[in-house]
């Protein structure tokens, strides 16, 4: 006994499937988005860091060359902070994803700690009471 294959018959399995598709791929474009905005910032940053780090050298050079000995010191000492306030600026942008990494695993390991009845059911308590009490409708 063969069974007839009809199109019909997969037409609302496909399309089902097709709709379910779509939140997975939103979410995958925007954290591609992110990624690429996360990469465009940090080479950015270590673009801004070079370009400094060259006219910090370039001028000190240049203030050796004409400024007088007793000035030396001030100067290489405000060349050292703009130095200091580079590396700062740069170990920020490089540490800033993974400080975002560290608070969505912090996020996943509290919402893994829920009760599993209520994660089941998406039963979420509102934390103070004065939620809880302004998302009761009033029926007067």
């Amino acid at each position: 006994m063969l069974t007839s294959f009809s199109f019909d018959t997969l037409t609302i399995p496909i399309a089902s499937s097709m709709v379910g598709l779509i939140p997975v791929l939103i979410n995958l474009t925007f954290t591609w988005l992110e990624r690429l905005s996360q990469n465009a910032r940090l080479n950015l940053v270590i673009q801004q860091s070079n370009q400094r780090i060259t006219f910090l050298s370039n001028w000190l050079a240049l203030q050796e060359k004409t400024a007088r000995a007793e000035q030396l010191p001030a100067i290489k000492g405000m060349v050292s902070e703009e130095l200091n306030e580079v590396y700062e600026a740069f170990l920020e942008a490089v540490l800033e994803p993974d400080k975002e990494t560290i608070r969505r695993k912090n996020m996943m390991a509290k919402a893994r700690s829920i009760n599993p009845f209520r994660r089941f059911f998406l039963i979420y308590l509102p934390p103070t009471t004065s939620a809880a009490g302004s998302s009761i409708p009033c029926t007067t």
